[in-house]
């Protein structure tokens, strides 16, 4: 079957599937790819799109009063790339148009205080409680820590000092890239065939017929029995998907109609665009 599926390759023209979801305006193929960023171009441009960053920095702010004896400590996640030479340049050297979009999903982890740093805020005796705010670009996002303490007390001090040096704060999230499900409607495209003559039936009712006729009339058919748009190139996925139903027999293809393939499936594919999982 697999020399089928070459052959046929070569019969049909193919396109690869398209990117849907969040990235759906981004030629994520294209994408230009850097240690600490990811650029995505948008669809037909090569200078105008989103940045993804795969790597983030601690900054703990000056404590603040909030009044009423409580004080608050923020700590923010900024991307490692902002202001690096790898970034400034590139930017620089293809005339890149940031569109300052913050890529990161709504189901991220973001700014959660670490087990460790509820157990050191808790020895120092210190009454607290937690805000998250999510970042504005590039920030991912920003932890406030409120407690009760006077200004510059030992206390707030060893507070500072201990979230400045610990890691304390974590960020999680995946971007994925979501290729759409495949469906072809098996049973309606050989009806078609064997309306058009392309398909006989034999005394098991088998439906078969000629290689090369099945592959140039199921071509000529309306890709949305192949799962597509009206009009789109039949993909790779539901070609192979609907010749291997067959059976090949020299240069002859063969199939029985039952229930099982009456829509052939599959569901659609994920890969991985960026991951981040760290505590800072």
């Amino acid at each position: 079957m697999k020399k089928l599926i070459m052959l046929c390759a070569l019969m049909v023209s193919l396109v690869s599937l398209n990117t849907y979801a969040d990235l759906s305006e981004y030629a994520v193929d294209d994408r230009r790819i850097f240690p600490e960023f990811i650029f995505l171009p948008i669809k037909g441009s090569d200078t105008q799109g989103a940045f993804l960053y795969t790597r983030y920095k601690k900054t703990v702010l000056t404590p603040v009063s909030i009044g009423s004896g409580w004080r608050s400590v923020a700590i923010s996640l900024s991307p490692t790339a902002i202001g690096s030479t790898a970034l400034n340049q590139f930017i620089s050297t293809n005339n890149i148009i940031d569109n300052r979009k913050n890529l990161i999903p709504t189901d991220a982890e973001l700014c959660l205080l670490s087990a460790d740093a509820k157990r050191k805020i808790a020895e120092l005796g210190l009454t607290y409680n937690t805000a998250v705010l999510v970042g504005g670009y590039p920030k991912a996002c920003t932890l406030i820590v409120r407690y009760y303490t006077a200004a510059q007390s030992d206390l707030e001090k060893s507070l500072v000092n201990y979230l400045t040096v610990n890691n304390v704060v974590s960020l999680s999230f995946s971007i994925e890239e979501v290729l759409p499900a495949v469906s072809v409607s098996f049973h309606d495209i050989i009806n078609q065939l064997y309306s058009n003559d392309v398909l006989q039936i034999d005394a098991q009712n088998n439906y078969y017929g000629s290689i090369s006729a099945v592959t140039f009339h199921a071509a000529q058919l309306s890709p949305v029995l192949f799962g597509e748009l009206d009009e789109a190139p039949i993909s790779f996925v539901a070609w192979e998907l609907f010749l291997n139903a067959f059976t090949l027999s020299g240069k002859t293809l063969k199939v029985q109609l039952t229930s099982s393939n009456e829509t052939l499936s599959i569901p659609g594919a994920r890969e991985e665009i960026v991951n981040v999982n760290a505590t800072l």
